[in-house]
């Protein structure tokens, strides 16, 4: 397992982008190896949007990294004891 030396404040995207370059690869090549397009791995490394959880994995089996080196243990996610408030808020 690779230990990112990177600072753990960095976004997701800003550590797929130093994972991916690290690898020497290009985003049209990430993204061919996860199946998604390279406009989908450009708004994901500049934090348009974030990669559902199957794309992460996909991302972290590509690059060769643990599910962590990708998304660290202290990004904000539910619990698995929280719930979204009724009404979807």
């Amino acid at each position: 397992m690779e230990v990112m030396s990177t600072a753990t404040d960095l976004s997701i995207g800003e550590r797929l982008r130093c994972l991916r370059l690290r690898r020497g690869l290009t985003q049209a090549v990430l993204a061919g190896l996860v199946g998604r397009s390279p406009r989908w791995l450009m708004d994901v490394e500049h934090g348009v949007v974030d990669p559902r959880m199957s794309d992460a994995v996909r991302l972290a089996a590509a690059l060769g990294v643990e599910l962590v080196d990708l998304i660290p243990l202290t990004t904000a996610m539910p619990s698995v004891g929280e719930r979204a408030a009724p009404g979807g808020g």
